[in-house]
């Protein structure tokens, strides 16, 4: 998780408009939280990889395929992977 703070009226780095920074990295490890997500949500698998910097989350439909209109249909096997990726803290 990134922490940042917004300064509206505060020029920073030549900037004249104010600009967000990266004050604080906090790392949280969430492998406890996916593992009883995935026991309790038979319809749904999670994947969580994380490092300082990067983050990937891919979650796996494992339900029955049925229709949801007017949405999309629930495709049995179809998944979504979702990435991010960031700086270290600038010193």
């Amino acid at each position: 998780m990134f922490v940042t703070v917004y300064t509206p009226d505060i020029p920073l780095y030549g900037q004249e408009e104010g600009v967000w920074v990266l004050t604080e990295v906090i790392d949280r490890d969430g492998e406890e939280r996916n593992r009883k997500f995935n026991e309790e949500h038979e319809e749904l698998h999670y994947e969580v990889n994380y490092s300082r910097g990067s983050f990937t989350q891919r979650r796996t439909y494992t339900g029955p395929t049925e229709s949801m209109h007017p949405y999309s249909d629930a495709v049995h096997g179809e998944s979504t992977t979702h990435k991010a990726s960031g700086a270290v803290r600038p010193k």
